[in-house]
């Protein structure tokens, strides 16, 4: 008879073997995939890898993940990554950009938002999609390693002045068409407006927008005539 000890309910521990190339096979033991799927589960399905290396998982591990299909990288980004299972974000480029602002810390250590999406990324969020030409956040005190491809504006933002959207900080609704009327093309603030008024309403539309200019110390032309734009817009 085969005596047994510890926990007679305890599975023992089996390590994710995969195809690789020579003659050796890639393993990753099931606990750090575990570890990287819980990690990846909380951040809409991605990870960088300072956060994988905070978790257990190495270099090794990541490529054993990749190796097997179980994972990807994110499109743009070296060192992120995200676990092949479940939904994947509406935005993949800017979670993944937002993540790499601080990449060794997870979404659950964050007390601030780390950055917060503004002008045409704010926009894209506002808008479901439709203008993905780069990423941009705002930082207050800025960033002390760049960000490929992501631009970061050192500039202070209240409370207030942000919220969230599908998971990502991103600047207010009077914030954003505020950013948005400075270069005031009518067609992209009637847009966005329009989105926002389908996502709450008008009257809150009007509302942020007027609590938000009234901060402004001097708002420009284009900024004041928003409120009568807004409130003229046909749905």
């Amino acid at each position: 008879m085969t005596e047994r000890t510890g926990d007679p309910g305890a599975q023992p521990r089996r390590p994710i073997v995969v195809p690789a190339a020579g003659d050796s096979p890639a393993m990753l033991d099931l606990a750090r995939y575990q570890a990287l799927a819980v990690l990846a589960e909380e951040q809409f399905g991605q990870f960088t890898a300072s956060q994988a290396e905070g978790a257990g998982a190495g270099a090794a591990d990541i490529e054993a993940l990749l190796d097997a299909q179980l994972a990807e990288r994110v499109i743009g980004f070296a060192e992120v990554y995200r676990i092949r299972a479940g939904a994947r974000h509406q935005h993949p480029w800017l979670l993944a950009a937002w993540l790499s602002l601080d990449p060794a810390r997870p979404l659950r250590d964050r007390s601030l938002p780390g950055g917060v999406a503004c002008r045409a990324s704010a926009a894209e969020l506002y808008q479901d999609g439709g203008r993905g030409v780069r990423a941009e956040f705002i930082v207050p005190g800025g960033l002390s390693h760049p960000v490929q491809d992501v631009v970061i504006y050192d500039e202070p933002i209240g409370r207030d002045d942000w919220t969230r959207i599908e998971g990502l900080p991103v600047t207010g609704i009077g914030r954003t068409l505020c950013d948005e009327a400075i270069g005031w093309d009518p067609g992209n603030v009637e847009s966005l407006a329009l989105s926002m008024i389908r996502r709450t309403s008008r009257d809150r539309v009007l509302r942020d927008l007027h609590r938000y200019l009234s901060g402004l110390p001097e708002p420009t032309r284009w900024q004041q005539k928003l409120p009568a734009f807004v409130a003229g817009l046909a749905e």
